[in-house]
C-alpha cells in the first residue's frame, strides 16, 4: 500500500459506512486482501419479500374433482388427510405431464406431415424445383416454414384440415423484420470474414467491471474504491426448493 493509501485508510470511522470502515481496517492488516474477501466485507444483503398469502385457485374449477382435491381459501395448516390427497394428485400430474406434453407435440407433427402429403397429392405443394430442358426453373419448389414443412397458409387464409366441427389450421406468420445479429457479427469476425478495421468501425466498446483495474485503483483511492465496491456488490439470498420424493 502506498503512503497515500495508508493515510486514506486512516479516515475517521464516523465519515464512513461501518462496512467500508471494516474493509479499510482489513486493508490495514492485510494490504493484499483478495477482492472476494473485500466484497464479502462490504456486500449489501438484499431484502427478501415475504411469501404471498395462499389464494384460492380459480383455474382448476372446471377440471374433474380429483384435480381439485384440496383448496386453500385462508392461510392455515393442512390436515394430514389433505396432505395425502395433494401428494396423490401431484404424483399423478407428474406421471402424466411429461408423456402428455410429448404426445401433444407428436400429434401436431403428425398433422403437419399429413398436410404436406395431402398438399402434394392435391398438386398444391411441389417438393423441389421442376426444371425445363435447358435447366431453367419451370415450377419453383413450395417454400417451407421454420419446421421444414410446406408453407401452405397465406395471410388471413390458413390452410385447414377439418375434423368434425373443428379444424387444424396452419396460419401464415410474416417473417420478422431483417435485423443485424451481434452473434453473426462475432462469428464473422472470428472467421475473418470481416476485417478488424471494419469490425472496430461498426462496434462500440463495452465497459465492464475489471478486477485487476479495481485492485490497482484500490491502492490509490481505497475509500472511493471500497465505496464503489459496496455500491455494486450484492449477497445472494438463501433459497429453498420444494420437491416430492420418497422418505429416506
Amino acid at each position: 500500500m502506498t503512503d497515500t493509501g495508508t493515510t486514506q485508510t486512516a479516515t475517521a470511522a464516523a465519515e464512513l459506512e461501518p462496512a467500508i470502515t471494516g474493509a479499510l481496517e482489513l486493508l490495514k492488516t492485510d494490504p493484499d486482501a483478495p477482492l472476494a474477501k473485500l466484497a464479502a466485507q462490504v456486500a449489501v444483503t438484499p431484502e427478501v419479500p415475504l411469501a404471498a398469502e395462499a389464494q384460492p385457485r380459480q383455474a382448476m374449477e372446471g377440471l374433474i374433482q380429483f384435480f381439485n382435491s384440496v383448496e386453500l381459501n385462508v392461510r392455515r395448516p393442512l390436515t394430514q388427510a389433505e396432505i395425502d390427497k395433494l401428494t396423490a394428485e401431484q404424483l399423478v400430474i407428474a406421471l402424466i405431464a411429461g408423456p402428455l406434453g410429448k404426445r401433444h407435440e407428436a400429434i401436431k407433427e403428425i398433422i403437419r406431415v399429413h398436410m404436406d402429403a395431402r398438399a402434394e397429392e392435391d398438386g398444391i405443394a411441389v417438393p423441389k424445383d421442376k426444371l425445363g430442358p435447358d435447366g431453367e426453373v419451370i415450377v419453383a419448389a413450395t417454400p417451407r416454414d421454420q419446421n421444414g414443412h410446406y408453407l401452405l397458409g397465406a395471410p388471413k387464409q390458413p390452410y385447414q384440415v377439418a375434423s368434425g366441427d373443428m379444424a387444424w389450421c396452419q396460419d401464415y406468420k410474416n417473417a420478422s423484420a431483417p435485423a443485424p445479429s451481434d452473434a453473426e457479427l462475432q462469428q464473422a469476425y472470428e472467421a475473418a470474414d470481416i476485417e478488424r478495421p471494419v469490425y472496430l468501425a461498426i462496434t462500440r466498446e463495452v465497459r465492464v467491471f475489471d478486477k485487476a483495474k479495481f485492485m490497482l485503483y484500490l491502492r490509490k483511492e481505497p475509500k472511493k474504491a471500497l465505496a464503489a465496491l459496496r455500491r455494486i456488490t450484492r449477497t445472494g439470498s438463501a433459497q429453498s426448493a420444494l420437491g416430492l420424493r420418497k422418505q429416506s
